[in-house]
């Protein structure tokens, strides 16, 4: 189940058909707890219509995410900003896929998360016929997958290529994903290939990427 409103949550609005659908579950397969992302504070209304102990993963807090994707700082962001501290700090635990971001939360915040844990996201098992064996790789060949944004770190990886380059020159680097621009301290934000011809002014260097 889910809540289609985009709305900041308050957690006084009640999440329709939650009553239902949370008992259908407990039938088809029981559960000890709910998690779910701190997206808008939700979490709050989804933790006072249920008695199952409510755990919020830390998936893209609005104040990290926000400001890196060059959203603008309004009313509407501080606000969703205040709805998902409120649904962290309410919550019965919180997971975080790196200590990073909840280092992070904590700040923002200015709280200690007792309840906590750091769980990698979970990924598909390699089959053992697949996984990178040493042998078989193309030399000095190195692969970004990600946004291409800051976020991501493909302006980090793009920079350390460089660095690369000095030492290994025949290096080159394949960047696979969609360009969200990169955006920089003062606020700009630059397309991949924008932030390339401005920052690597060298066509020989840019053509290894």
């Amino acid at each position: 189940f889910s809540s289609k409103s985009s709305a900041v949550g308050s957690g006084d609005a009640l999440i329709g058909g939650f009553d239902a659908a949370l008992a259908h579950i407990q039938r088809k397969l029981p559960c000890d707890l709910i998690e779910m992302e701190e997206s808008f504070g939700r979490s709050i209304s989804v933790a006072r219509q249920s008695e199952l102990p409510l755990v919020v993963r830390l998936h893209g807090p609005r104040f990290l995410i926000g400001v890196a994707q060059g959203i603008d700082v309004d009313d509407q962001f501080k606000a969703r900003v205040v709805a998902e501290g409120n649904g962290i700090a309410q919550a019965a635990g919180v997971s975080s896929p790196s200590r990073f971001v909840l280092n992070a939360v904590e700040e923002q915040y200015q709280r200690r998360l007792p309840c906590h844990a750091v769980i990698p996201s979970s990924v598909t098992p390699v089959v053992e016929q697949l996984i990178w064996n040493v042998n078989a790789v193309t030399p000095d060949h190195i692969l970004f997958v990600g946004r291409i944004d800051r976020l991501k770190g493909a302006d980090v990886c793009l920079s350390a290529f460089i660095k690369v380059l000095q030492t290994r020159p025949d290096a080159r680097l394949t960047v696979v994903g969609p360009d969200r621009g990169i955006r920089d301290d003062s606020g700009r934000t630059r397309s991949g290939l924008i932030w390339l011809q401005e920052e690597i002014p060298q066509s020989d260097v840019r053509a290894r990427i």
